[in-house]
């Protein structure tokens, strides 16, 4: 059977516009992100625990996967951000997006869901809205605005990151658990 490409057409919006409505879609993807990056953060430790110990870097290739990990903890907190703003504006699929969910701020989805950050974790989400704008697709930030930081990520970053991540999801479960009592 030859490959078929889908193109954005009534076929598609029936297959996918569902799950972009869907807060449970939007929260699932965003766990997939989460694992991953902490998967290849702990391999990132376990290199640089390695070098640490005079193992050579060259038998360490892990040590250099803290931006890449942090990119993917970037698209985590983005995805389960907007996740919670579906939730909460019980946003539907209308062929686009909200005008608010188009984009990769994440400090600014964030605050749409709900959730207060401290001036260290601003600070990181700012770092990761820029890994997650320019790491995957560009050898370097594209604008120079986007190059202010010293050091894009360091693995220590994952500690904040998890806390960020983790009040995320309790405000996404606040909003399941009113959502049910109020279907009561």
């Amino acid at each position: 059977m030859p490959l078929r490409y889908l193109v954005w057409t009534r076929e598609g919006e029936a297959l996918f516009g569902p799950w972009l409505s869907d807060p449970k879609a939007w929260a699932a993807r965003a766990e997939m992100l989460r694992i991953a990056a902490h998967g290849l953060a702990e391999l990132c430790r376990r290199d640089e625990e390695h070098v640490r110990a005079g193992q050579s870097p060259a038998g360490c290739l892990y040590i250099f996967a803290s931006l890449p990990a942090l990119m993917l903890a970037g698209m985590a907190l983005e995805t389960l951000a907007k996740a919670a703003i579906v939730r909460q504006r019980g946003a539907t699929w209308k062929g686009c997006f909200p005008r608010e969910m188009s984009n990769h701020a994440i400090p600014r989805l964030l605050d749409l869901a709900g959730v207060a950050l401290s001036a260290e974790e601003r600070e990181l989400a700012e770092r990761l809205e820029v890994l997650v704008k320019w790491f995957g697709r560009y050898p370097v930030p594209k604008k120079p605005k986007d190059m202010r930081f010293g050091l894009a990520a360091r693995i220590e970053d994952f500690e904040v990151f998890s806390g960020i991540y983790s009040r995320v999801a309790a405000v996404l479960t606040q909003m399941e658990i009113r959502d049910d009592e109020q279907r009561r």
